[in-house]
């Protein structure tokens, strides 16, 4: 009886201590989730279906996902874009729900920065969870293909 006790002390006294852990930290005022933030801050809005999904040698520090870079095939761009193909580095598992990204699978994306990266605070979605957004974007471009 009394080693049934002392494991329930012990459990509770566990389940009590407080641990790191790191949810979903994003300040949808401040990353931009509206749409036409997120369009403005956003370097290129695309929408494109993954060829390639590429795992990085990265962990983020924070969430510790990896880091993978996907490859798309464009169907439609807004902004950003150049050609008939583009890649971004996103982070997997996403932090607050981001899409995790499937070969032959379409997704509209807002990627940032220099490296165009993309995660779970920015509006990047799935085709079919992105008719809001494609309401507010428009019939977008085609891309143009490579002469050649």
């Amino acid at each position: 009886m009394m080693r049934a006790s002392s494991f329930g002390v012990v459990l509770l006294t566990l389940l009590l201590i407080p641990t790191a852990t790191h949810a979903c930290t994003c300040d949808w005022s401040r990353t931009g989730l509206k749409m036409k933030d997120s369009f403005s801050k956003a370097r290129a809005v695309f929408l494109g279906e993954v060829t390639k999904v590429v795992p990085g040698e990265e962990r983020d520090p924070i969430y510790g996902g990896m880091f993978l870079y996907v490859a798309f095939r464009v169907e439609r761009f807004w902004k950003g874009v150049k050609g008939e193909s583009i890649e971004v580095l996103a982070m997997v598992p996403a932090a607050c729900g981001g899409p995790t990204y499937e070969v032959g699978r379409s997704y509209l994306v807002y990627a940032y920065g220099k490296e165009l990266e993309t995660g779970g605070c920015t509006r990047s979605r799935r085709r079919e969870d992105a008719g809001e957004d494609f309401a507010f974007l428009g019939k977008g471009k085609v891309p143009k293909p490579k002469k050649g």
